[in-house]
């Protein structure tokens, strides 16, 4: 279908009609869609080249191209190569659309994340407070954008260790994103696996688990099977069931799930591929097999090094993990 409509429009239009250009940029977005980043990135980039050339740098359509290939950029695990876009883009948003428009403060949104994800969560919190205060501002208190703002903030403080004051943040914005969003919209679901993921590591690791699998439910009714964020879930159930007691299932569970993930990211390297693999090694431990664990800590400590930077918290999280099963 997409191969007969670019031959329409190019003999109609010509090689270089703005709408074939949008025809092609929306092919590589929805390329992204279905989960080959990488390949999303290139049908971009050739894209950008012919925008560049016919809008110009500074057409609005022609930044929109350079905010997809950072955003699969992200999505295909490379963090630091995102925020490098990202902030480039940002900086001429902020001189062609002005520091109010949708996509600056977009812009501003995934800077603030991916600082956050590469372990930077003063400067994360921070950025995502100001972004917070300027979407109220411009949107209002309901509006979507404000959501998005107030639940990486609970992220942040989460994975920065303030655990009660991040299972807090989301039990507030629970009620607020279901009435905004609808009870089953990812957002929804997003913060009730927050819930979930907080309850348990605060210590009440069976209702943890109760609100897990609660949530799954809805979340392939919602999502479908194959989704990121029902794998996320599968891995938390798993954990769970290993902490309380059943490591056996865990491990099974575990390494169907990381067949899962390699295959759906298509990248060994990608960060949660090998927070499964360390998820792997922890419930090795737990079974007994003290040496298997050691090799498979050591293999992921070093792809979180190389991935991560060596003093990123879940490169240094596995170094600690490591350092307590050597020490016996």
């Amino acid at each position: 279908m997409y191969r007969n409509l670019l031959a329409d429009q190019r003999r109609v239009f010509g090689d270089d009609d703005p709408r074939l250009l949008e025809s092609l940029d929306r092919i590589a977005y929805a390329t992204g869609e279905v989960g080959d980043f990488a390949e999303a990135v290139e049908l971009h980039r050739a894209v950008l080249a012919d925008q560049e050339r016919v809008l110009g740098a500074d057409d609005p359509r022609t930044l929109k191209t350079r905010h997809h290939i950072a955003y699969w950029t992200g999505r295909g695990g490379n963090m630091t190569e995102v925020l490098r876009l990202h902030e480039e883009l940002l900086g001429d948003q902020l001189r062609v659309l002005g520091p109010t428009d949708q996509a600056v403060l977009e812009s501003r949104h995934y800077i603030a994340y991916w600082h956050g994800m590469l372990g930077r969560y003063d400067t994360a919190l921070a950025l995502h407070d100001e972004l917070l205060r300027d979407r109220i501002a411009v949107f209002g208190e309901d509006h979507q954008q404000v959501v998005f703002s107030r639940m990486n903030i609970c992220k942040f403080l989460g994975e920065s260790g303030r655990h009660q004051d991040a299972l807090d943040g989301y039990l507030e914005l629970l009620p607020d994103v279901r009435r905004i969003r609808g009870e089953l919209h990812p957002n929804t679901l997003l913060v009730r696996l927050n819930i979930a993921r907080y309850t348990g590591e605060l210590g009440d690791l069976a209702g943890a688990l109760e609100l897990q699998e609660r949530l799954i439910v809805d979340q392939r009714e919602a999502l479908g099977s194959d989704h990121l964020t029902v794998m996320i879930t599968r891995f938390n159930i798993a954990i769970l069931k290993a902490e309380l007691g059943d490591p056996a299932t865990a491990l099974a569970e575990l390494q169907e799930l990381l067949r899962d993930r390699t295959a759906r990211y298509g990248n060994q390297f990608h960060p949660e591929v090998i927070r499964t693999r360390f998820g792997i090694a922890r419930v090795i431990a737990m079974t007994g097999d003290v040496a298997a664990a050691v090799d498979q800590l050591r293999g992921v400590r070093d792809d979180r090094a190389w991935v991560l930077g060596e003093e990123h918290p879940d490169t240094l999280a596995t170094q600690a993990e490591l350092e307590a099963l050597l020490a016996g």
